[in-house]
């Protein structure tokens, strides 16, 4: 059971957050995440999309996490200043502004599992999900679909969601109601539970297998408050990996009719807009909305806000 960072992971962590990766900008964390898996000798396919994955392993799971995050540009000059404070009895991830923690903490995530329990395991780390951009997960899916590991894969775990504590499977048509079930018997020693969420690449893989999208401890995502608590982050942690020993891997997928979704435009890509279902969320940019939305109290938790960091800033 983990129950803190090290340091080669904490600097990992940070290098991630110090690349700023919008959606059509992804390439600079795409080069790292490269870089970083063939450093640790593992085997992987880039596109020129962009999108990262490696399905090779039948009978494994899929791990799955997306790159991009929502801003312009110009938010990539404060990506620097994100940094890991110690806030009472517990640790915060932030920054000045829009940290792209969703869903950096994925990607973070599946390469802490990857480098510290097992190579041997089916990830993804897509593009464009934030926009729904049509070279994302549609694109990847419809690569590696008529692979041996992936039709033989026993189900996949999205890491895209915000705060702490939530499956979103069932509620969502993502999985049967025994995956559900089952995955709600493991998460409560981890105080997670089943409720419905919004849309995210866990659709996509759902037409295919047995689907889930957790929350990983990033919280007020899209907006200029966004922060990480790092016990919640490795409490996800754990809590994928007891998923990864002990949940069964034959348990049946019930096929279902494949769901085609609307979009607002974007820049050229008829029918993709931003991504508004995921984290319900409905103003964006490199601030995000400063509103009520943003006061909300977690249970045993404190609500941060930039001026809890006003001596870190000044």
């Amino acid at each position: 059971m983990k129950e803190f960072l090290e340091e080669d992971e904490k600097k990992l962590l940070l290098d991630i957050f110090h690349i700023y990766a919008p959606t059509n900008g992804e390439a600079s964390l795409s080069i790292f995440l490269a870089k970083f898996l063939e450093s640790q000798k593992i085997d992987f396919t880039m596109d020129a999309y962009n999108n990262i994955y490696s399905i090779k392993y039948p009978g494994e799971p899929i791990l799955s996490a997306h790159q991009d995050c929502v801003g312009d540009f110009n938010c990539g000059k404060l990506a620097n200043f994100v940094d890991i404070y110690d806030f009472d009895d517990i640790q915060i991830l932030k920054g000045n502004g829009n940290i792209g923690a969703d869903d950096k903490i994925g990607i973070f995530l599946i390469l802490l599992y990857l480098t510290k329990v097992n190579k041997n395991i089916n990830f993804v780390f897509s593009t464009g999900e934030e926009r729904s951009v049509p070279t994302g997960i549609k694109t990847i899916v419809s690569d590696i679909k008529e692979l041996e590991a992936f039709k033989k894969a026993p189900y996949c775990i999205v890491l895209d969601r915000k705060n702490s504590g939530d499956i979103i499977c069932k509620e969502n048509d993502y999985g049967s109601k025994t995956f559900d079930d089952a995955l709600s018997e493991i998460g409560k020693k981890y105080d997670y539970a089943s409720v419905k969420g919004g849309h995210s690449d866990t659709a996509t893989f759902s037409e295919y297998m047995n689907a889930a999208n957790l929350s990983v401890g990033y919280y007020n995502p899209h907006t200029k408050t966004e922060f990480v608590i790092i016990q919640d982050m490795i409490n996800t942690f754990n809590y994928l990996c007891d998923i990864i020993e002990n949940l069964p891997r034959d348990i049946p997928y019930e096929e279902k009719k494949k769901t085609t979704y609307n979009y607002p435009s974007y820049n050229g890509y008829k029918g993709y807009g931003y991504n508004t279902y995921d984290d319900d969320y409905d103003v964006y940019g490199c601030y995000g909305n400063n509103n009520k939305k943003e006061k909300k109290k977690f249970e045993n938790k404190k609500t941060f806000y930039d001026s809890d960091f006003t001596e870190i800033y000044d």
